[in-house]
């Protein structure tokens, strides 16, 4: 028996959204409210929307993006106005210092024995971020008119939860010799292979 267009259409659909999510490098559209943590840096695994951090203004040669927009394609009213609603969700990832296991799990030998440096494993944090009601008020008497709206207040409660997360990585302070500074900190730690 034929498919009839709505269920060819229907199949179309789903087997987009399975293509999208392996772009994305995810199983589910948005992640659990906890996050995702993963050895895999996002970029090498997510093909699709990815953005890099800010740009460095020390930097003069070209960087990736580091913001995303939208062209749309709406028809005002009498007026020449135009009112939308947005809602969608996008990922935020950062460095994130890998479980105690994962680093005995990943200690570097050699002929000799365990090697005296050894390279913290890389680790990543993924956040599916949503919002939703973000309302846009655009006049055909301003066109060609950039109209951004900041994510800030999304993003705000998020910042927050980062704030309390030990295990997030952070920017310190280099030496002249580049190794961190810690000033007023011991910090020791003994991985042993058993």
């Amino acid at each position: 028996m034929a498919l009839t267009y709505r269920e060819k259409m229907g199949l179309s659909g789903r087997l987009l959204d399975l293509i999208r999510l392996r772009l994305t490098g995810k199983q589910f559209e948005a992640l659990p409210p906890e996050g995702e943590t993963s050895g895999a840096d996002p970029a090498d695994v997510s093909l699709l929307g990815g953005l890099a951090p800010r740009p460095d203004p020390d930097y003069q040669r070209e960087q990736p993006p580091s913001a995303m927009g939208m062209v749309l394609m709406i028809e005002p009213d009498a007026k020449g106005r135009v009112e939308l609603s947005l809602s969608g969700r996008f990922d935020v990832t950062h460095r994130y210092i890998p479980t105690l296991q994962t680093m005995r799990d990943q200690v570097q030998v050699n002929a000799t024995g365990e090697k005296i440096q050894q390279k913290v494993p890389d680790c990543f944090k993924r956040h599916t971020v949503k919002f939703s009601e973000v309302h846009f008020k655009l006049d055909t008497a301003h066109l060609n008119v950039w109209s951004e709206h900041k994510l800030k207040p999304v993003l705000d409660a998020f910042h927050e939860g980062w704030k309390q997360d030990p295990r997030i990585f952070r920017a310190c302070q280099l030496n002249d010799r580049g190794f961190a500074t810690l000033t007023g900190m011991a910090l020791t730690l003994a991985i042993s292979r058993r």
